[in-house]
Order: structure tokens, then sequence, then C-alpha cells
């Protein structure tokens, strides 16, 4: 799709996995996003205590930089025994990984310390319920410097 045929976004991200999944989510919209990483854009520092938080930092960074308006995530883990913990901070417990790969990850050792077992695998090798209850939380967020577009 060429910007002529849709409107131009800037994806507010520089993780490749998240260019790969929003665009494809996006594809057959009439929405034409430039990864924020193509535009040179720097990384703001994501100091909001919630995803959503965040992916408005990131949107608004990112309009205001390029006047252009922006759509961002910020996702993670979070463990009701851990009273929503990793949450923002899943990044820095898992290390340089990709959200998919998450599940297969070992407990940080809060876990262990709370006496909760540990997370049992499906067959997609996918983390279930039981007493850790993990889910991934993604936040959405949309800005534009005039408002519209």
């Amino acid at each position: 799709m060429s910007v002529d045929e849709g409107q131009l976004w800037v994806l507010a991200s520089h993780n490749q996995g998240k260019v790969r999944e929003i665009s494809a989510l996006l594809a057959n919209s009439p929405v034409c996003l430039r990864p924020a990483g193509e535009l040179e854009l720097p990384e703001p520092e994501e100091t909001g205590v919630t995803f959503e938080a965040n992916a408005e930092l990131k949107a608004v960074a990112a309009a205001f930089a390029t006047g252009i308006p922006a759509l961002s995530d910020d996702s993670g883990v979070e463990v009701s025994a851990l009273g929503g913990e990793p949450g923002v901070h899943t990044a820095l417990w898992a290390g340089p990984v990709e959200p998919s790969h998450l599940s297969g990850a070992p407990p940080p050792a809060a876990v262990e310390e709370s006496g909760q077992h540990g997370p049992r695998t499906g067959a997609a090798g996918a983390v279930s319920g039981g007493p850790l209850r993990p889910h991934h939380a993604r936040s959405l967020s949309r800005a534009a410097v005039d408002g519209g577009g």
C-alpha cells in the first residue's frame, strides 16, 4: 500500500516482533504504518507505572516528533500470585526475548518464595492458570498532534 492510498501513521515501536504483529493486524486497513526505527526516532524512556501510561508516552512522543499520528503498545506478563508483577517490568525480568517466548521462561525467585507452585504447561507449552494465574496484558494508544488523523 502506498501512502497515497491510506493514512500514514507512525508505529511507535523499535521491537521488530511487535512491528510485524501490529502491521499484520492492520494489513487490510487504510493505515500505512512506518515503524519508529525506520524514521530514526529515539526510544523514549518508559517511565509509566502501567501499560496504558507507557503506550501513551510512546505514541505521544512519536506524534510530536513527526507531526504524524502514532500508534503504540505496551505489554507484558502479570502474575496474580505476585500482585500483578512483573507487569511493566517484564522486559527486565525476562531479558531480551519475544513476548511469545515468555510462556517457557522459568518463574522468578519471588514466585519460588511465595510458596506457590511453578507454572504448568499445556500441550502447546503455554503457561496455564493454576495458583500463579499468569496472563499477557497489552494496552494500545494512538496520538495525533492536531487531535485528528
